[in-house]
């Protein structure tokens, strides 16, 4: 579904010189279906890869491809804009509108979207997202009156009511409490699952990517140093990077 190949991704420094390795020629391949976990200490360039897979930044080398299609190749000039590449993404911080309802919020996609959606079609459809993601009784509520595991929701059904072929999710659960970050990850993992949606979730904390993913991808610096399923990587590391950070 998802293959990302040797991409590269540099940063100039303020001052015109040296810079950031951001990405050092990152490979790594999504089956359909999957839940993948993109895995690691802060500034080791998992955001940057989930930003450069969505269109936000753009790489300075390698490949993108989305099922069949490519949305980023070097080599070719090709650079699909970000709301062509058909995928969804939960913010971090969720990016909320809160002079918006929630029904407002998960609606934008349909309502502004390339496609042209009638308004019957819109609300079905954003009231089946609320449906999946508890928050049909909420729709009329403004976002400001929600707590963060509701906030967090809305993203989630945001993202998912244009039915995108690919969810990237950037550390949503790092701004929940600790008792409801246990029970998010349950639903967000069984609410993706039964969707059938390819994800690929960025997390530093471990907990989060050993119980949510079907395999994961360990990054230091810029490379991935292993990837495989989480009792792989956890019972046969082989680096001891990867023995102390697991």
């Amino acid at each position: 579904m998802l293959v990302v190949s040797n991409l590269v991704k540099a940063y100039p420094s303020k001052q015109g010189a040296g810079g950031v390795q951001a990405l050092r020629g990152v490979s790594f391949t999504v089956a359909q279906g999957d839940f993948f976990a993109l895995l690691g200490p802060s500034g080791c360039g998992k955001t940057t890869m989930l930003q450069c897979i969505a269109g936000l930044e753009t790489p300075d080398s390698g490949e993108i491809r989305m099922a069949d299609r490519v949305v980023y190749c070097s080599r070719d000039r090709i650079v699909v804009p970000p709301n062509r590449r058909d995928l969804g993404m939960v913010f971090q911080s969720y990016a909320i509108w809160p002079h918006m309802t929630v029904f407002d919020n998960v609606a934008f996609p349909l309502a502004h979207g390339p496609q042209k959606v009638s308004a019957e079609e819109i609300r079905r459809r954003v009231m089946q997202a609320l449906e999946m993601t508890k928050l049909a009784a909420l729709a009329d509520r403004h976002a400001p009156m929600l707590s963060g595991g509701q906030q967090q929701r809305v993203a989630l059904a945001r993202a998912l009511v244009h039915e995108p072929r690919l969810l990237l999710l950037d550390e949503p659960l790092s701004n929940l409490d600790a008792k409801l970050r246990d029970t998010m990850r349950v639903e967000l993992r069984q609410l993706v699952k039964s969707l059938g949606i390819t994800t690929l979730f960025v997390t530093h904390d471990q907990i989060e990517a050993m119980g949510m993913s079907d395999r994961l991808a360990l990054m230091r610096e810029g490379r991935i140093v292993q990837q495989g399923t989480p009792r792989d990587i956890y019972l046969r590391p082989t680096s001891a990077f990867t023995a102390d950070f697991m």
